[in-house]
């Protein structure tokens, strides 16, 4: 994030936390907060993160397009693990590898009130991070996980034949 953006950044933040009504891009629910292309690294997470936390009427979060990966996405991962009304999380196009993907989807096994997971476009990603993605879609079909491995449905497939019956 250049140096101009610090005091934008700054207020966006502190608006994160009081009121959750951030919104630069359009189609989300309210109160949401996209942080779409901003050029986040993981540096700026805590911060974030920390604002994200204090805001218990946060429903949507994008982070999606910037240049957050693995470590930031731990960070991302340890807030909405606790929190309480997200629904909506979209982090199309960041930094992220397997290992951060398998990390979220162990954030994802627990929080199965979220609605949509949006991880596309993250090219970093292998056939394990998506089949990964995979073993949290089967296992939670109402949680719309969505990424675009090619094969993505295929392992999606291939997991809910593993699956007990409901």
């Amino acid at each position: 994030m250049a140096d101009n953006t610090a005091e934008r950044f700054a207020t966006l933040i502190e608006t994160i936390a009081t009121s959750g009504e951030v919104s630069h891009m359009g189609s989300f629910p309210t109160p949401n907060v996209q942080m779409y292309g901003l050029k986040l690294k993981d540096k700026h997470m805590p911060r974030l993160c920390s604002a994200l936390a204090r805001n218990t009427n946060l429903t949507a979060l994008s982070v999606g397009h910037n240049e957050i990966g693995d470590e930031g996405l731990r960070q991302l991962c340890a807030v909405v693990a606790t929190h309480p009304t997200l629904t909506m999380l979209s982090m199309e196009q960041i930094r992220i590898t397997d290992d951060g993907a398998e990390e979220l989807c162990e954030v994802l096994r627990d929080r199965p009130h979220l609605k949509t997971i949006n991880i596309g476009q993250n090219k970093r990603l292998t056939e394990r991070g998506h089949r990964a993605l995979a073993t949290v879609q089967a296992a939670f079909p109402d949680a719309g996980v969505r990424c675009d491995a090619a094969k993505f449905a295929e392992y999606v497939k291939e997991f809910n034949e593993f699956l007990p019956p409901k």
